[in-house]
């Protein structure tokens, strides 16, 4: 594969879970950990944007708290320099 210009996939966890405070009872990163099932590691990797990879299980375990879809819970970003289309 050619070494093209990649947009790079960012996680949107951290201002979902901040909307979300906003209309509802704040969630907590160690709250969405315990009715998620998902690990506050993984949790706070997200939110960081500190992983590559999140199994579909994670994806659907995370959407399921929040009633969100997954493409809620990510976002393109256009590499530095150039607008997304």
């Amino acid at each position: 594969m050619e070494n093209a210009a990649v947009m790079p996939v960012r996680f949107s966890l951290q201002a979902l879970l901040a909307n979300r405070a906003k209309r509802d009872k704040k969630i907590s990163q160690s709250e969405l950990s315990r009715r998620s099932a998902v690990s506050l590691t993984t949790i706070n990797a997200m939110v960081l944007n500190k992983t590559a990879h999140v199994s579909r299980q994670t994806l659907d375990a995370l959407c399921d708290v929040p009633d969100v879809e997954p493409g809620e819970l990510l976002e393109r970003q256009a590499p530095k320099g150039r607008m997304a289309r």
